[in-house]
C-alpha cells in the first residue's frame, strides 16, 4: 500500500506531494494538468516500471525525484543516465485500469530472484504487465514465448468449464460493478466464425445475449476491469503458492477517468461498487484506490461512503504556468449540478454556455447595470428571446425573470 508520494522535478509541476487515504483519494481537475501522470507516477513508486512514456526531468541539471512510502517504507528513485532505476517496492498487487482501455499488472512475488546484467551491475527485473485492449481479451505471451496472460477469453471459457472458483468470482464482480439497472450476468460460450475456431463468453443483458468481443464500450470496459481484478488476485495466489510464501492480503487499484464509456447510471455507481466488488473476491483483506475524474455524478456517488479518516479529495489546477495539486476538503454538494458549479469543477453554472450568458445578461438587467450587457443582449426583449432559445420550459430561473422583468416595464 502506498501512503505518501512525492515528486521534484519532473512533469508539469516543479515539486508535488500528495497524502494518499488508506482507502481512497480521488484526483479531479481539468484536461491537461497532470492528473494521469500522478497516476503513473504511483505505478512507477509501487512497480517499478512505467505503463507508457517515461517520466522526463524538467531541468537535465537539477535532481529529479520521484519518491514516497510503500508498504511504511521510504522509497526513493532518482532519474540519471537517461533513464529511471527503481526497484518494486510494492508487496502487494497492483492494477492499473488505464484510459486507452488497456490494464496494466503487478505481482511482486513473479519478480522475486530475477535479476540481469547491465554496464551499471546488476538489476532486479521489473516484472509488470501491460496489455492493451485487444492483448486484454486474446491474451499475451512474453520475449522467451512462455503465455504470461491467457486474456479474457480464453481464461474466462477455462474458468466456466471447468468451475474454477475464479468464475464464480468474476460473475459476482460483475454483478456489483454493472449497471443496478441492468446488471451483466455471464451467459454460455458461443462459435462465432467459421475461421476463428474458439468459443467466445458471452454476457445475458435486458437486450439479449451478446458476445463479449461485440459488446458495447460500457460494458467491455467493466469486464476488463473485472476480470483484471479476479486474474490478478487468483494468480497471486497461485504464485504465492507455488513459492510456498503468504500471498498478500491487500490489492492497490489504480483507476484512470472512471467514469469513460460509461453511461451515468454507471457512473454513479462504480467507484462504490469497485470497492465493494474486492469482498467478493473473499479477500477478507484492504484494497487501496487512487482515482482520477472529470464526472460531478462519480463525485455524488461517493457521498453516503467517503470517510474522511480513510480517502482524500484532491484537485489540480494551473497557477502561474505550472500544475498545482492541494487537498480539498470533503463537503457534500447533494446532487450532481452542485458539484459542478462547486470549486472542484468550477462552473459559473450547469448550463450550457450560450444559457449561461443569456441569464448573466438578465441578471445585469434586472439590477439596472446595463451598460454590463452585451450588444446582442442590450434589451428586455433581446434578453428573453434568447431566454427562450437557450432554457427548458421548467428551469427554475425562468420565474425570478419573469417576475422581475415585469416590474421593470
Amino acid at each position: 500500500m502506498i501512503s505518501r508520494l512525492s515528486i521534484t522535478n519532473v512533469g508539469p509541476a516543479q515539486s508535488v506531494a500528495l497524502n494518499f487515504g488508506s482507502r481512497m483519494s480521488v484526483v479531479t481537475g481539468d484536461n491537461g494538468v497532470g492528473k494521469t501522470f500522478l497516476v503513473d507516477c504511483a505505478w512507477f513508486l509501487l512497480t517499478g516500471g512505467w505503463p507508457g512514456v517515461k517520466g522526463l526531468p524538467r531541468d537535465a541539471r537539477v535532481s529529479s525525484t520521484i519518491g514516497g512510502v510503500v508498504e511504511d517504507r521510504e522509497v526513493d528513485a532518482n532519474f540519471e543516465l537517461d533513464d529511471w532505476t527503481h526497484v518494486p517496492s510494492s508487496t502487494s498487487p497492483v492494477v492499473y485500469v488505464r484510459v486507452d482501455g488497456g490494464v496494466s499488472m503487478f505481482d511482486p512475488l513473479k519478480g522475486q530472484g530475477r535479476t540481469q546484467r547491465t554496464p551499471e551491475g546488476t538489476q532486479t527485473l521489473v516484472e509488470t504487465l501491460d496489455l492493451d485492449a485487444r492483448q486484454l481479451y486474446d491474451g499475451i505471451r512474453d520475449e522467451s514465448g512462455y503465455i504470461v496472460c491467457r486474456g479474457l477469453i480464453d481464461d474466462l471459457l477455462l474458468w466456466q468449464l471447468g468451475k474454477h472458483p475464479a468464475f464464480e468470482a468474476l460473475s459476482r464482480v460483475l454483478v456489483v460493478l454493472s449497471s443496478p439497472d441492468d446488471p451483466i450476468k455471464l451467459g454460455p460460450p458461443k462459435r462465432l466464425w467459421a475461421r476463428d475456431v474458439r468459443e467466445v463468453p458471452t454476457i445475458v443483458t435486458s437486450t439479449g445475449t451478446v458476445p463479449i468481443t461485440v459488446a458495447s464500450a460500457g460494458a467491455r470496459r467493466v469486464l476488463g476491469l473485472a476480470y483484471a481484478l479476479v486474474w490478478t488476485w487468483f494468480e497471486h495466489r497461485v504464485v504465492a503458492d507455488v513459492r510456498g510464501v503468504t500471498a498478500s492480503p491487500s490489492l492497490v487499484v489504480l483507476f484512470d477517468e472512471v467514469e469513460a464509456h460509461l453511461h451515468p447510471a454507471w457512473q454513479r455507481a462504480l467507484v462504490p461498487a469497485l470497492l465493494a466488488a474486492v469482498r467478493e473476491l473473499g479477500s477478507g483483506g484492504d484494497v487501496q484506490l487512487l482515482a482520477t475524474t472529470h464526472s460531478p455524478l462519480v463525485l455524488a456517488s461517493l457521498e453516503p461512503i467517503f470517510d474522511g479518516t480513510r480517502d482524500r479529495l484532491f484537485h489540480v489546477d494551473v497557477e502561474n504556468g505550472a500544475a498545482n495539486l492541494k487537498e480539498v476538503p470533503w463537503v457534500n454538494h447533494g446532487d450532481a449540478s452542485n458539484w459542478l458549479t462547486s470549486d472542484v469543477f468550477g462552473l459559473a453554472q450547469a448550463r450550457s454556455i450560450e444559457a449561461q450568458r443569456a441569464i448573466e445578461a438578465a441578471e445585469a438587467f434586472m439590477a439596472g447595470r446595463t451598460v454590463d450587457l452585451p450588444p446582442d443582449l442590450a434589451s428586455r426583449d433581446t434578453i428573453h428571446a434568447e431566454l427562450v432559445r437557450v432554457l427548458g420550459s421548467l428551469d427554475p430561473f425562468w420565474p425570478r425573470w419573469i417576475v422581475t422583468a415585469r416590474s421593470v416595464r
